[in-house]
């Protein structure tokens, strides 16, 4: 083995032993461990992540904002062209409906002249008549058939009936026409006579009316200056004589309570600095020992120095208070007496002028109402109504006069008044598109609010708790370095080799043997056994880890697939967020347009049915009076063509000239029988009328583009706010898990590699005789002794041999250095799990691909 080191050599190994494990525990500190687990677990900062959200907030908001722009600008472009195409659609109505007027007009003028054409041709077969000229038919079948001649003959009938009958309707007219006439008259004359009266009346009043006014006026200024007079009275009541308040009673006891409160004052200010004093006393007792703490964390955590509190007291000034004196009696008096007389001659004054704007509004009120109109000019001009009367007469007679002569004239009333009448059954081309339905019913949001939580106050809540747990490290560690200086340092704790050699197979025989005949001995052994009481908890701690693991692992997957790795689609957290920011960025807009939607339909569909009600109605008449002109010129054309086909105008005409008189003029009938305007065929003045019916189909629907708020922005921006905040949670929270698994396997690390390097408990002797054994280094700290433990009889007689002896240290010697390498070895793998761990979660962890979106 050697020569024993000297006792030099060996303090030099025991110091660099002390300063090694001193050395290795420091560099598996708290905060050391918190560096590593920095190092690959990247844990955003919380304003990051704050502001993060709040852009998305403001993203929301603005999303909201633009999404209800557009609905009310689309809305707005919808109902401008509504109007647009409402006042086409009713120009294009109007214009087609005037055409369709001066159709009409153009029809019933044609009407009219073939009617003059046949009341012509029929007055003169009347008159040809009345003078005795038979009537010559035709005896050709087939130019003039049976019917045909049939209705000719009814044609040119009799029409004396028809004749009575209008004047007995002429008749009948011009005696309603005169009875209104007297109603209408009558009417007149009651207002007139009702007029003058009224008139009368009111004159008879507004000459009355300056009388009174000015009588009122005298009244209520007298009133007003009695009513002044009393004020007056009661607010001089102190004028001629003292007045005086019993004040000083209130001012002593005043005065008493200001002394009080000085007395009081000064008390507290007294408290107050004898408690500054002491506060300050406290503080510089304690101010250089805070000094020593500092300098000591500064040389060990240089950044925590900055975060220890200051011991500076702010000087403390109180401010005196000092009263004046408090007025006497006759100083309060005087005061008042002075403002009493000051307050009278204002009073006085208002009254004064007071009782001057009384007669100014006296004399103003008298000037207006003699400026009163009278109404002396009022001279309607006269209404004559006999003058009136005698015309209206005289119109009626003409009336009677000229319907009598046009009856004459006509033979009989045309055939077409009672023929039947084709409706007019063409439909407009026009479809009321179905109008969407209000929402009956919408999704209420609540409006999405910031946040007032200070963030720089958590974040250093959160440091303190942080920097407590290191200061705690910290003193603990200051104490195992002094325990372990203590320990390798000392000669007597540095123990040495035990090498035991003591006969003790029968021993163990004998225990196995008595257990083995007693297993009651051996259960209550094995449950009464602290190792059991270990493996129990350690069993319950694994099931919890296993539980915990098992509830957040399947979470952190579920945030690396959602938001680290490719492609991304967010987390349920994300999607949600999405999902309730979406729904409030549309709701507003989404309310408009429904609204608003709601609003135009009924503005189109309203302004549609009125339209098309007036325009349909103005469609049919126009179409009915244009079938009755062009029926009625249809059949007067067809009775002159009978009359053609079935008269012999020549022997008419010929026994005409025979018997009509040489002095009464008269026309060929010949020539009554000519061509004329009915004969002008509806081929030639076609006769149709345009489309005038509101065209409801012209006004197009409101096909809104405003589609809502931007999803991929918006899903964008939420995932970004999502994953930012879960990167916080679950950094954090790794963060603390993979600092305690660090902590732990580095100290539990530098536990076995120091022991393995320095010392070890050897098990295999009673506690009450056990000592140390170094295993690699024992060689440099031990003082050239070796211990070992064998057995010997009474007489002192060791029954080990010297050579047994040799051989047995050298295997000691070989074993407890390959214990110390097998230690050292798994010292080092403990960093393995750690380091595995640390550079999974590091490149699982952190949102390197998703970067927070800006505003634009």
């Amino acid at each position: 083995m050697g020569a024993p080191p000297r006792l030099p050599q060996v303090l030099l190994h025991r110091a660099l032993v002390c300063t090694m494990a001193v050395a290795l525990l420091w560099s598996t500190s708290l905060s050391v461990s918190q560096y590593l687990t920095g190092l690959f677990v990247a844990v955003p900062p919380v304003n990051e992540v704050v502001g993060v959200c709040r852009h998305t907030y403001s993203e929301v908001h603005r999303q909201k904002a633009a999404h209800s722009s557009c609905a009310a600008r689309q809305m707005d472009q919808c109902d401008r062209r509504l109007a647009a195409q409402m006042d086409a659609e009713a120009r294009r109505s109007r214009q087609s409906a005037e055409a369709n007027r001066a159709t009409v007009r153009v029809a019933v003028q044609m009407k009219q002249e073939c009617a003059s054409q046949q009341m012509a041709t029929l007055g003169a077969v009347e008159r040809l008549q009345q003078a005795g000229v038979a009537l010559v038919w035709t005896r050709d079948e087939s130019a003039c058939s049976a019917d045909e001649r049939e209705r000719a003959q009814a044609v040119v009938g009799d029409i004396g009936v028809v004749r009575d009958r209008a004047l007995s309707l002429a008749s009948g007219y011009t005696r309603d026409v005169q009875l209104l006439q007297a109603l209408a008259f009558s009417g007149i004359d009651a207002r007139i006579e009702y007029d003058a009266g009224y008139f009368e009346r009111k004159t008879s009043a507004l000459h009355q009316l300056p009388h009174e006014l000015q009588s009122i006026a005298q009244q209520q200024g007298e009133a007003l200056r009695a009513a002044l007079r009393s004020l007056n009275r009661s607010i001089s009541l102190c004028g001629d004589g003292p007045c005086e308040l019993p004040l000083q009673p209130q001012l002593e006891q005043m005065r008493s309570q200001v002394e009080l409160l000085k007395t009081a004052l000064a008390q507290q200010q007294h408290e107050m600095a004898s408690y500054q004093r002491a506060v300050q006393s406290t503080v510089e007792a304690i101010g250089p020992q805070l000094t020593r703490i500092k300098g000591a964390v500064a040389q060990f955590a240089p950044d925590l120095s900055g975060a220890l509190p200051s011991m500076e007291l702010p000087h403390l000034e109180l401010p005196t208070v000092s009263l004046e004196p408090l007025p006497s009696a006759a100083e309060l008096q005087q005061s008042l007496r002075a403002f009493e007389l000051h307050r009278q001659a204002e009073v006085q004054q208002y009254l004064r002028e007071a009782s001057n704007s009384t007669t100014s509004l006296q004399v103003a009120i008298a000037g207006a109402a003699a400026r009163v109109p009278q109404l002396t000019d009022y001279d309607p001009p006269p209404v004559n109504t006999s003058d009136a009367r005698a015309r209206l007469t005289s119109r009626s007679t003409a009336f009677l006069d000229e319907q009598a002569a046009a009856l004459a004239a006509v033979s009989r009333v045309n055939p077409h008044a009672n023929a039947s009448r084709s409706s007019w059954n063409r439909s407009a081309a026009f479809s009321l598109e179905g109008l969407s339905e209000a929402l009956s019913s919408r999704v209420p949001f609540e409006p999405l609010v910031g946040t007032t939580i200070d963030v720089d106050f958590i974040t250093l809540a959160i440091h303190n708790v942080a920097w407590a747990a290191m200061v705690c490290d910290f003193v603990w560690r200051a104490y195992r370095s002094v325990r372990i200086i203590a320990k390798y340092w000392g000669r007597a704790s540095v123990g040495l080799p035990l090498i035991d050699m003591r006969e003790d197979a029968d021993m163990t025989a004998a225990l196995c043997g008595g257990l083995g005949a007693s297993p009651t001995k051996v259960l209550g052994a094995l449950f009464l056994s602290p190792l059991t009481g270990l493996f129990i908890i350690s069993g319950a701690l694994l099931l919890l880890v296993n539980l915990a693991t098992a509830l957040y692992w399947p979470t952190y997957l579920h945030y690396v697939h959602g938001c680290i790795t490719p492609p991304r689609n967010g987390t349920v957290l994300s999607e949600n967020v999405y999902s309730v920011s979406y729904n409030y960025a549309a709701s507003h807009g989404n309310e408009q347009l429904a609204k608003r939607m709601d609003h135009f339909h009924s503005v189109r569909a309203a302004n549609c049915s009125a339209e098309l009600r007036d325009s349909m109605r103005e469609q049919r008449a126009a179409a009915d009076e244009l079938i009755d002109a062009i029926e009625a010129r249809r059949q007067g054309a067809y009775d002159l063509l009978l009359l053609r086909k079935c008269l012999d105008a020549e022997a008419f005409d010929v026994e005409a000239r025979r018997l009509m008189p040489h002095s009464q003029p008269w026309v060929s009938f010949s020539l009554q029988l000519a061509p004329g305007p009915c004969d002008v065929g509806l081929e030639a003045a076609p006769m149709r009328l345009q489309p005038a019916v509101f065209n409801c189909s012209a006004l197009d629907n409101c096909d809104h583009t405003c589609h809502g708020p931007s999803r991929e922005v918006t899903h964008e921006f939420c995932q970004s706010c999502g994953c930012h905040a879960e990167w916080l949670v679950h950094g954090i929270l790794l963060q603390l898990l993979l600092a305690i698994l660090v902590f732990t396997s580095i100290n539990t690390s530098r536990v076995v590699f120091v022991e393995s390097c320095c010392r070890n408990g050897a098990n295999s002797i009673p506690p009450e005789s056990r000592a140390t054994e170094v295993r690699l280094l024992w060689r440099r700290m031990y003082s050239g002794q070796l211990e070992f433990a064998a057995n010997c009889d009474l007489h002192g007689n060791i029954a080990v041999s010297r050579d047994e002896l040799r051989a047995r240290v050298k295997e000691e010697i070989w074993r407890h250095s390959r214990l110390g390498w097998i230690g050292i070895g798994c010292s080092f793998a403990l960093h393995i799990p750690w380091y595995l761990a640390l550079t999974y979660v590091g490149g699982h962890l952190q949102l390197s691909q998703l970067k927070p979106l800006e505003l634009v």
